[in-house]
């Protein structure tokens, strides 16, 4: 039954219009933060410039217009409950599948999209860039935590990237998603989604485990040194929002049963 729910979920998110608009989107804003600093180091030798690792993992850490990174990757989905609800399709829905593998599909789908489309965004950009800048550094050295890993495996680390704000972006987008069975209203759900990013970025402080920031700049997270372990860090880096999904599923879930029992769907 979840096998038949998710796979029904993941094609009606697929609105492949909606998606290349969204990607598109998505990388004008990721470079457009960072032009003025791409138009300096193009003056430059293609062998004396900045890497685009670098450039993209500058976008991460300083970009002011990472919200509205959020807010584009939110929109790919965080908002499926309003429709279903809005429409009344979820009574179709619930009456071949259950509250439970509802929720399973809606929040695996809402996560795998988001992180799909943010690893994309970032090899899309760095295809961009790559025929003016080298993928890291030619002539001088460029200091990042996972050091090892961007120089000798930059598209690996891309990937990495886009995966690490991929699955932060879903993190907040299922509390948009738990918030729209209180509110079912498509733009609250997504704006919700970048207001709680902001907050979070802005208020959290820097010495807690539980800031926000350095998952998106890769840098240490849980042991904040650079001497701290790669691997520990990482961990906590995908464990941390993966729980804040897994208790959002698990309120959507309650919220959604308790409107069942009391015939609000």
């Amino acid at each position: 039954m979840f096998l038949n729910t998710f796979k029904s979920d993941f094609i009606r998110c697929f609105n492949l219009k909606k998606i290349i608009f969204i990607l598109l989107a998505f990388v004008i804003v990721l470079l457009g933060g960072q032009a003025q600093y791409i138009s300096i180091a193009a003056k430059f030798d293609y062998e004396q410039t900045g890497g685009i690792v670098e450039i993209l993992g500058n976008a991460l850490s300083f970009d002011k217009f990472k919200i509205v990174m959020v807010v584009l990757l939110a929109a790919l989905h965080t908002n499926s409950f309003c429709k279903d609800d809005n429409t009344h399709y979820i009574r179709m829905i619930l009456n071949r599948t259950n509250p439970i593998c509802y929720t399973q599909a809606r929040f695996l789908t809402n996560t795998i999209i988001i992180i799909c489309i943010s690893i994309l965004g970032f090899l899309l950009a760095a295809a961009v860039l790559f025929p003016f800048f080298p993928l890291v550094p030619v002539l001088r050295d460029y200091d990042c935590y996972y050091k090892t890993l961007a120089l000798n495996y930059p598209v690996l680390y891309l990937l990495l990237m886009g995966f690490q704000f991929g699955i932060v972006v879903a993190a907040f987008s299922s509390i948009g998603l738990v918030f729209s069975t209180f509110q079912p209203n498509s733009f609250v759900s997504i704006g919700l989604t970048g207001l709680v990013f902001f907050l979070s970025v802005s208020y959290i402080p820097p010495e807690s485990v539980f800031d926000v920031l350095p998952l998106i700049s890769m840098i240490p997270s849980f042991i904040k040194s650079t001497d701290a372990s790669h691997i520990l860090n990482l961990s906590w880096s995908i464990f941390y929002p993966a729980v804040v999904i897994l208790a959002c599923g698990y309120i959507f879930y309650r919220r959604l049963d308790w409107r069942i029992e009391n015939g609000n769907i």
